[in-house]
């Protein structure tokens, strides 16, 4: 399939994506995973709502299998933090069908050169976490792409993450469609 930078001036795709499912995480519990499951319906239709933490001006790529969105929580050092996901729902990398690894690292490749771009950062980290033991806070597969900095004490202050309000973003989502503009893809 086509790649694309989502956004104005690319058409209404951004409707049907799976968007941040970051409220409590699902921790396993089965009304929770129930919990998690309807909120990703209702974001693939493309509802806003007090459930949702994550608004269509937060994504910046989408193509038939993969969504890249910014974060609606960040760091206070490492804006920028994107999240890719597969459109369609899997909890985990054990769930994750063989058909989605290299789209969801090529998106991965493309969302890291583009925060190059765009941050001029000194780095960049990703991160996908698996099951309780292995951090899974949050019940559908994906992958975070950080900037970093030297210096930046990003694991010190992991914790310290903060929500940023959806206009914030919105401007972050932006350098990213550029830097992938950029890119062109």
């Amino acid at each position: 399939g086509a790649l694309g930078v989502a956004g104005a001036g690319h058409g209404d795709a951004v409707g049907a994506v799976l968007l941040e499912l970051v409220a409590q995480g699902a921790d396993g519990n089965a009304e929770n995973v129930r919990r998690v499951r309807a909120v990703a319906e209702a974001m693939v239709q493309g509802v806003e709502n007090e459930h949702v933490y994550s608004v269509r001006s937060d994504v910046i790529y989408q193509d038939k299998l993969v969504t890249a969105f910014i974060g609606s929580h960040q760091w206070s050092r490492n804006h920028g933090n994107t999240i890719i996901v597969p459109n369609e729902h899997f909890e985990n990398i054990f769930d994750l069908p063989e058909r989605y690894p290299l789209a969801l690292h090529k998106v991965c490749r493309l969302i890291a050169l583009a925060m190059k771009e765009a941050y001029s950062c000194d780095g960049i980290s990703t991160r996908q976490h698996n099951e309780p033991a292995g951090y899974q806070d949050v019940w559908h597969y994906h992958i975070h792409v950080t900037p970093r900095y030297e210096n930046d004490r990003f694991y010190p202050t992991y914790m310290e993450k903060k929500y940023m309000p959806a206009d914030e973003r919105a401007g972050h989502a932006e350098r990213l469609r550029t830097g992938l503009a950029r890119l062109s893809v």
